[in-house]
């Protein structure tokens, strides 16, 4: 007759941790069956005399040595052991359910409050042997839920310590706590895990998820109020205070830009008079020459030529640093005294007579030396071809009453031609 072969393995549930096989007697040759993620321990008289992993194990003194150890004592038939086998859990129980209720607490507002709270926490062997004797005994299972429960009064004692000293120390308001649950399970961890280490557990992750405010209690409704009301009114000034800002930042803006602007305008402008003097023919430092002779003009106290020449003689003095121009308009002067003394019969006829400016074109009276329009010299004597004296620029010569031929000038740009010239010689205008 063929001898019986025992089969053990593991016949508790997922959320078993301890599982007892009820195979204490076995023969030679049985077969032991260890699943991933567990160990199977040996026990006799309630010491652990051996230990197997995962894998299929035949149970022979050959191949386990510590079996020897496991021969009946009772019934003297070397074929067969006695032992308690214990299969241990490894793998990790996730999402356990803990909670804590009736913690007292004072806020910061002075009031006692009843709170609670409740979250989850992940298990995993780390010494089976712990958990057989310290936590499992001779119990034939060892569920999540009962282990949770013997765990419970150390969890509770914890958690409140931990949660009610955050909160004070971190002086965060009760209707404030849920927005650091984070914070408070970081700190309440290490404190959970030195409690399962002493009984062959390791803590992945232990997590608050929600702490349980009491909301129908009157204080805390009205406490709850009044924080609202504060805070709209922060949020008020606030806004109020942003609105003040945006205005102080809207008026230096306008400021700043106006400014901008202003410079902008004045730089336009001066560039645009700058242009008109180029285009015109003369400089900034001329025409500032030009307004101090002609202030000095019109302020002479004698109305006589003679006391003119004498203000713009010591006017081209004055500007004698500045450049050519005084010089020019004090010999100008001078000249212009001499030509209208008694001794000249034709003077009334060349202060009547007009000639062309060579630069600009505009008339200018004969006897001129410069352009009243541009400033430019223009050179209104020359040698008369009969006498050979000079003479101004006119109609007849001054000394000899020879007629004398008449200037052209262009009628485009004012330039003087050339005698017998068909065209003129600086913008290619046609004579006429």
């Amino acid at each position: 007759m063929a001898k019986l072969i025992s089969d053990i393995e593991f016949e508790g549930s997922a959320d078993i941790f301890v599982w007892r096989s009820d195979i204490e007697d076995f023969e030679t040759g049985s077969v032991l069956t260890v699943k991933e993620s567990q160990t199977a321990l040996f026990y006799l008289n309630g010491a652990c005399i051996g230990e197997l992993g995962a894998g299929r194990h035949i149970l022979e003194t050959e191949n386990i040595p510590f079996l020897k150890n496991l021969f009946s004592r009772i019934t003297g038939n070397k074929n067969i052991f006695h032992a308690q086998i214990y299969f241990i859990n490894n793998a990790e129980m996730l999402s356990m359910k803990w909670g804590v209720g009736n913690i007292v607490y004072q806020d910061t507002s002075g009031i006692v409050f009843d709170i609670g709270c409740n979250g989850e926490i992940n298990l995993m062997v780390s010494n089976p042997r712990y958990i057989v004797e310290k936590v499992s005994g001779m119990q034939q299972s060892l569920s999540r839920e009962k282990l949770l429960e013997q765990f419970k009064g150390l969890i509770t004692s914890e958690v409140t310590d931990v949660l009610v000293n955050t909160i004070v120390e971190e002086n965060i308001p009760i209707i404030n706590v849920s927005g650091h649950i984070r914070k408070i399970s970081e700190k309440v961890k290490p404190f959970i895990e030195n409690i399962f280490e002493d009984y062959g557990f390791i803590v992945p992750q232990f997590r608050i998820i929600k702490i349980r405010l009491p909301e129908d209690d009157p204080q805390f409704k009205r406490l709850k109020s009044l924080k609202a009301d504060q805070g709209l009114l922060m949020t008020e000034l606030e806004l109020r205070r942003q609105a003040e800002l945006i205005r102080a930042q809207s008026k230096a803006q306008t400021e700043l830009v106006g400014a901008q602007t202003k410079a902008q305008k004045v730089k336009l402008e001066a560039d645009s008079m700058a242009f008109k003097r180029q285009a015109e023919g003369y400089t900034y430092q001329q025409e500032r020459q030009f307004d101090v002779m002609q202030s000095a003009v019109e302020n002479t106290s004698s109305g006589s030529i003679a006391g003119m020449n004498s203000e713009f003689m010591q006017l081209g003095a004055g500007l004698g640093v500045m450049g050519v121009v005084g010089d020019m308009m004090k010999n100008n002067l001078g000249n212009m005294t001499e030509s209208v003394t008694p001794s000249l019969n034709t003077s009334s006829q060349n202060i009547s007579e007009k000639i062309k400016c060579s630069n600009c074109g505009e008339e200018v009276p004969a006897n001129a030396k410069f352009c009243l329009n541009c400033g430019a010299k223009t050179n209104n004597k020359f040698l008369c071809p009969k006498c050979g004296k000079e003479t101004p620029k006119g109609k007849f010569c001054i000394n000899c009453g020879e007629k004398l031929e008449e200037e052209k000038h262009c009628k485009n740009c004012g330039k003087l031609l050339e005698k017998g010239a068909k065209f003129c010689l600086e913008c290619g205008t046609k004579a006429e």
